[in-house]
This record gives C-alpha cells, sequence and structure tokens, in this order.
C-alpha cells in the first residue's frame, strides 16, 4: 500500500511540475479537442526581446525660473531658492487680524497655475461675508486682480478690475497693500523649503489644490556642479505573440509584427521602457509621501511624466541595442523566464505589417518564418485558404494576454487557450491583400497564431483586430503565407515524432493505454523533453492505478495475437487447398 502511495505522489509531483492537466478521456473528443491535443507541441509562445542602454545626465526636480540665491547679488551666500512671483503665488494663502474701523477679519484665497482664483473674507462686526473669484496676474511689485464674481451675503455686488501693491517676505508670505492697508497673507499647509539650492519634489508636502498645482509646475534639469554625472540604464523590454510549427527542420510561422522592429521603433520601446519605470518610481513616490486623493495623484504623475518625457527627449541618447527572437513550446509556469528557457530563433524572410503605397496605409502581409535550431519538431498540418467558405466553422489556438513579463518576470501560468467563431467574410485591404474576417477573438498575445477548419487543418494566422468594433478581427490566409515558404524553399511536412505523438493521442482518445504509452515512448526516446508526450505516459499510468484502465488479462499482447491468428488462419487454409488439390488429382 505504501509503495501505490508512493507512486500517486511521484505522478502528482511530475505534474506539478510542467504544469499541464491531462484528463482521463470520457468521451471521444470533438474536433477542436483533438486539434488542439494533436497539435500543442508544435504551438510555439514567439517573443522578441529588445535591449539597450540609454545615457542622460543626472537631474534635479525645481520650480520654473528657481534660481540659487548664493547666484544673486542682492543675497549671496544664503543657500535658499528664489522664484518668480509667479511661481511663489500659487497655492493657498490666509490672512487674519484687526482693521480699524472694520474690526475682525479672516480672509482665505486660492491662486491657481492657469491664471485663476477664488477666495473669500468675511467681517463679523459688520455681518458681512465675501465670496469672490476671477483671474489675475502678479509682477515683482503688482497683483492684478479681474474680478469675475463678487458677493456680498450671497448677493451679487459690481465686478471691478484692482491692483494691489504686493512684496513676498519670504517663499511663504507676501504683504499686500489694500487702500494704504498692510495685510500679511501666509501660505497654508506645507511650506515652501527657505534653504535648498534647488527645490526637490519631496519638499512639497501634504496635499490641498495648490501644492498639487506648485507640484504640477516643477520642472526637470540637469544637475551642475561638482555632483553633475550621467545616469546609464539598460532597459529590457519587448513583445510576445504565437507562432507554429511548418516544418520539423525547426521551420516556425508567425506573424512579422511579433518578432520584427526596425532599429528606431527598438529605440521608441527602449524609452518607453524607461517611461515605464519611471513611472512606477513617481507614482510610488507620490502614493508614499503625499496625502493626495486619487485623482489628485494621478494630475501630478501625469505632469510630471509629461516634463520627463520632454527632458529625456533633448538630453538622452541609445547605446547597444539589441534586438533577438526566441520560441518556446508548451507551458509557461510562474518564475519561469522566457529568455532563459525558450530556443533562439532567427528571422528567415518576413513581410510588411503596414503597407504604404501612394496616399493610403494598409496592412501588409504580416508573415515571417523563423529558423530554430532543432530537430524532428512536431508540424501542423497546412490546408487550403482558398476553400474557405462564409459561415464556415473555425477556431484559434495561441497564447492571449501574454506580456513584456513573460519575458524576464512571469507571475503565472501560460498556456495555450482556444477561441472559435466563423468566416464572417473575405476582404481586400486598398493594396491588393486578401484577409479574411471573424468574429473568433484575436487578443493581444495570440497574434500569429494558427487558425483551422473544421478539418483541423491550420487555413490562416490570426493577425488584428479592430479597435472601435467588437467582433470584427482578421486572419491572414495560409496560401498566402505559403508564397512566403516557396521563397526560402520550405516545405509542409510531418516528422516521424509528430506522427507517433498524433499515434499516442489518438490512442488515448480511445482508452488504449498499451499503444498511447509506447508511442510516446517512441516521441522521447526520439526528441527527448517534448512537452506533452511524458504526461500521456502519466496519465495512463495513474489510470492504471486508480482503476480508470484495466490491462486485459493478456497484458496488452492482443494485436500480437490478432497477427497470430491471421498467420494461423491463412496457413490452415494453404494447407486444406493443398490437401484439396492433391485429392482432386488421384482421381
Amino acid at each position: 500500500m505504501r509503495k501505490l502511495s508512493i507512486i500517486i505522489l511521484f505522478i502528482l509531483l511530475s505534474a506539478l511540475a510542467f504544469g499541464y492537466t491531462l484528463k482521463w478521456p470520457e468521451k471521444e473528443p470533438n474536433i477542436i479537442q483533438q486539434t488542439k491535443q494533436f497539435y500543442e507541441p508544435g504551438i510555439m509562445i514567439v517573443a522578441t526581446e529588445i535591449t539597450g542602454t540609454i545615457s542622460y545626465p543626472d537631474y534635479d526636480i525645481i520650480a520654473p525660473g528657481a534660481q540659487p540665491l548664493g547666484n544673486t547679488p542682492s543675497q549671496p551666500g544664503t543657500g535658499g531658492t528664489q522664484y518668480t512671483p509667479q511661481q511663489l503665488i500659487l497655492g493657498s494663502w490666509q490672512s487674519s487680524g484687526t482693521i480699524q474701523n472694520l474690526g475682525a477679519y479672516s480672509a482665505s484665497i486660492t491662486y491657481n497655475s492657469d491664471g485663476t482664483f477664488s477666495g473669500g473674507e468675511n467681517y463679523p462686526a459688520l455681518g458681512q461675508t465675501y465670496v469672490y473669484s476671477g483671474i489675475y496676474s502678479v509682477t515683482a511689485t503688482t497683483l492684478t486682480v479681474n474680478y469675475k464674481n463678487i458677493t456680498m451675503n450671497n448677493i451679487a455686488q459690481d465686478l471691478r478690475t484692482d491692483n494691489f501693491p504686493i512684496s513676498f517676505s519670504n517663499n511663504n508670505a507676501f504683504v499686500i497693500n489694500v487702500a494704504g492697508i498692510l495685510l500679511t497673507y501666509t501660505r497654508t499647509g506645507s511650506q515652501l523649503n527657505e534653504k535648498t539650492g534647488k527645490q526637490p519634489a519631496k519638499a512639497l508636502l501634504q496635499g490641498n489644490e495648490g501644492t498639487v498645482q506648485v507640484i504640477e509646475s516643477l520642472e526637470f534639469v540637469p544637475k551642475e556642479g561638482a555632483s553633475a554625472k550621467r545616469i546609464d540604464k539598460t532597459v529590457k523590454t519587448g513583445m510576445s505573440g504565437t507562432g507554429f510549427v511548418i516544418n520539423p527542420d525547426g521551420y516556425i510561422m508567425t506573424n512579422a509584427h511579433v518578432v520584427f522592429v526596425s532599429e528606431s521603433e527598438a529605440a521608441n520601446k527602449i524609452y518607453n521602457g524607461l517611461l515605464a519605470q519611471a513611472q512606477d518610481e513617481i507614482y510610488q513616490d507620490v502614493a508614499s509621501r503625499y496625502n493626495f486623493s486619487a485623482a489628485e495623484k494621478q494630475r501630478i504623475i501625469d505632469a510630471l511624466m509629461a516634463k520627463f518625457i520632454s527632458y529625456i527627449e533633448k538630453n538622452s541618447s541609445i547605446t547597444g541595442l539589441k534586438i533577438d527572437n526566441y520560441a518556446n513550446p508548451g507551458i509557461l509556469l510562474p518564475g519561469q523566464i522566457l529568455v532563459n528557457v525558450a530556443w533562439n530563433a532567427d528571422i528567415k524572410v518576413k513581410g510588411n505589417m503596414i503597407d504604404e503605397k501612394a496616399e493610403t496605409i494598409s496592412w501588409g502581409k504580416d508573415i515571417a518564418i523563423l529558423k530554430v535550431n532543432q530537430k524532428n519538431l512536431p508540424a501542423l498540418k497546412l490546408g487550403d485558404s482558398d476553400q474557405l467558405s462564409t459561415g464556415e466553422q473555425i477556431f484559434v489556438i495561441g497564447y492571449p494576454g501574454t506580456n513584456v513579463d513573460i519575458l524576464f518576470d512571469n507571475q503565472q501560468t501560460i498556456e495555450p487557450t482556444v477561441t472559435s467563431g466563423i468566416v464572417s467574410a473575405r476582404r481586400t485591404m486598398t493594396n491588393g491583400v486578401e484577409v479574411i474576417q471573424t468574429d473568433a477573438a484575436i487578443n493581444h498575445g495570440n497574434s500569429g497564431g494558427p487558425v483551422f477548419n473544421d478539418k483541423g487543418e491550420v487555413i490562416g494566422l490570426a493577425t488584428f483586430g479592430s479597435d472601435k468594433v467588437q467582433n470584427i478581427n482578421f486572419i491572414m490566409p495560409i496560401n498566402l503565407a505559403k508564397e512566403f515558404m516557396n521563397q526560402i524553399n520550405v516545405k509542409n511536412e510531418q516528422s516521424i515524432v509528430g506522427t507517433k505523438f498524433q499515434e499516442g493521442v489518438q490512442a488515448f482518445f480511445k482508452k488504449d493505454c498499451a499503444t498511447a504509452e509506447k508511442a510516446m515512448q517512441q516521441v522521447l526516446l526520439l526528441s527527448p523533453g517534448l512537452p506533452y508526450a511524458q504526461e500521456y505516459i502519466k496519465t495512463c499510468e495513474e489510470a492504471k492505478i486508480t482503476g480508470l484502465y484495466k490491462e486485459d488479462a493478456l497484458g496488452g499482447m492482443l494485436p500480437l495475437i490478432a497477427v497470430i491468428a491471421i498467420v494461423a488462419i491463412v496457413g490452415i487454409g494453404v494447407f486444406y487447398y493443398e490437401k484439396t488439390k492433391g485429392q482432386k488429382k488421384n482421381k
């Protein structure tokens, strides 16, 4: 009993290691299930890795117009930061005190970066409360306010424009002269740093509209002086899709847009990879330092990212640009890094994703054929896309939903899935390229994957879908793809490994474990480590142990017995024939 438990445990652990659950067949599978299991070892994750080093000068984040006060004649060596009045006035301010003949008062006002303001004043002794808003401008000596709305105790007042003398005592206070009365306003909430030579984003603290606007106005500038240096950051990015084997000698077909990028496109992807990293860092910094709402955080991130993108575009360069292609059969488990386990692939021939002719832009012959250094790969059978009719059932097998993470930091199980639909129409693009329209889902990740007819033959490649309309997707016909095969003299052939694998799968469907195991053992002998083959052997062994499968009393030797019986019957027939012939002669 203990030995039996150990065997079952070994089978379960082995299945978990591969991450593929093969179920004992309860009934004869349909054409979709059969095709998927026949061809799974020949369907690949296809990926492109793009690597480059982006170099740019280290930077400070400062308010526009800010200069170290140590560089100005008026206040040498103080080490503070001098802002323009337009920057200093941004934010929320308050004032309170007593005014002769008016009594106590309190006031608050917010100046926005778009040139608008809003605020109010309260005079308890007079029983008057003012609320106002409008537009403003400010210089080093004058604040001009153009009121667009004024109410006193909710009663509208005449609109006007006022000019007030103003002076900034420091970064967090200003004095305004209102009809000879000097009123001091102080910044509410956090204070701008008075000592740091250049104002970093982290010095602007807790959330209010004024602070958000100040942060939105920050700019990226190269560091200066002894601390100035260049940053060299290696960025890895890429893209992924699906491909399938068309010839046992390592030829794999996919979409061109899955595996090919020009140098300029690759450079853009490197920049985008860097910006994605920077956005994550900015978001984490903002989220941890500031008590803003989600909307305020997003405003800050959007503003700072726009400034960072502009800074990088003006000051950076890329070196060491490298593009590599990979193909990997089977299932990718969490923690498995595609570029570490996949085969290196070379592009042997390709078409163009986009075809530009005259003044029109159209989808091109989006086909590519890769070559990996492998032999005896199980190939898929190609059909005739010209025979496909509108309304005919089709299905797509691929790896939808994959993204760049699978190349470097995969955290999910990636395995081929099936989507199905019908042929909706056949369309001719403006460049003369014919495509097949379908309602079968074509998502990011299964681009380049095989599309099958109801005979289990490949009749096209899943290629692209409409961004605006659901259930309108397009397939590159396999007959178009065959033109590329002809260019490099590649034939659609099956290997002995593919043939034996399909024999084993077919026997498994019939619950004939003796034939299935024998076929899969032959597969593994010819192609050690081929995905899925071992799982059929394990599933059969498990079925024997659990009683789902019972070998006949003759130990699975019925085929041999049948041959012996046939030979015996033929021998007996010959014997009686000769005997009868001899008897006739004697007569």
